[in-house]
C-alpha cells in the first residue's frame, strides 16, 4: 500500500502469465488513474456500492455506454451479495484467490471502513500520513488529526 515499487507481473525464476506493470504506493496509483486525460474513469468507492448497490452499478454502467433497468440492477445487486459471494467461494473457490497454505478467503468480511476497527493508532497514523491527501479527495474523512492520540 506504501511502496512505489510494487509491481504485478514480476515473478523470479520464470515467466508471468500478466504483463508487468508497477503500480506504485495507493495514493499514488490512485491519482494516476484520476488526473489523466486520455482514459475516461469512472470512480466507484467500495462504501457507496455497499450503500446502494444497485444505483452504483446502474451508474457504472450508464458510464460504460450500457443502460440497464432497474430490476436488472437490483437482480445483478442480490447475486453479487457479500454473502452470496462467500457461499460461491466455499462451495467452488475463488479462481483468483486459490488456496494459500491457510490464508483466510479472498471474501473476508465485505465490510466498509472495517479496518478502522482493525487498525492499531500507529497504523491508522501511518497511513494517514501516507495517503490522507487522496483519502480527503475522494471523500474520506480522516480519523484522527496528525499529532494527536487516537482515544483507547
Amino acid at each position: 500500500m506504501a511502496s512505489e515499487d510494487t509491481t504485478f507481473g514480476l515473478l523470479a525464476g520464470r515467466q508471468s502469465l500478466q504483463m508487468r506493470q508497477k503500480l506504485l504506493s495507493w495514493h499514488a496509483h490512485a491519482r494516476t488513474w484520476l488526473n489523466q486525460k486520455d482514459i475516461p474513469v469512472h470512480l466507484v468507492r467500495y462504501e457507496d456500492l455497499k450503500r446502494d448497490t444497485p444505483r452504483v452499478f446502474r451508474d457504472a454502467m450508464h458510464f460504460a455506454g450500457r443502460r440497464i433497468a432497474p430490476a436488472d440492477a437490483e437482480r445483478a445487486a442480490r447475486l453479487a451479495d457479500f454473502p452470496q459471494l462467500q457461499a460461491q467461494e466455499r462451495a467452488e473457490g475463488f479462481a483468483e484467490w486459490p488456496s494459500r497454505r491457510g490464508l483466510h478467503n479472498f471474501f473476508r468480511r465485505g465490510e466498509a471502513d472495517g479496518w478502522r476497527n482493525e487498525l492499531s493508532s500507529e497504523q491508522i497514523m501511518c497511513i494517514q500520513r501516507q495517503h490522507g491527501a487522496m483519502m480527503e479527495r475522494l471523500g474520506y474523512a480522516l480519523e484522527i488529526a496528525p499529532n494527536t492520540e487516537r482515544p483507547a
